[in-house]
């Protein structure tokens, strides 16, 4: 809305604020996720020896796929579709 209004300053507002949220919550929960992965995959499935390692890279790929998804729902919200079309195909 603040961009459709012609608001940028508050675009950029909006868009800083959800690169500090990942930046400051999601990324220190990815590491100490990563470094806890043994005992946190034990306590909820179980001692095996594959899972806490499986579980610890899949830990950065969820924090790649939440990069992503906010990357591109902010570059749709300024209206540049083609730029999102071009990267999904790529």
């Amino acid at each position: 809305s603040s961009f459709v209004a012609g608001k940028l300053n508050d675009v950029r507002k909006k868009i800083n604020q959800a690169l500090q949220v990942l930046l400051f919550v999601a990324l220190p929960i990815t590491f100490g996720l990563s470094f806890l992965a043994t005992p946190v995959f034990n306590a909820f499935y179980g001692i095996n020896k594959w899972g806490p390692i499986v579980f610890k890279y899949t830990v950065f790929i969820a924090l790649a796929n939440c990069i992503f998804n906010i990357t591109v729902v902010m570059t749709q919200s300024i209206n540049k579709y083609k730029t999102v079309f071009l990267i999904l195909i790529s």
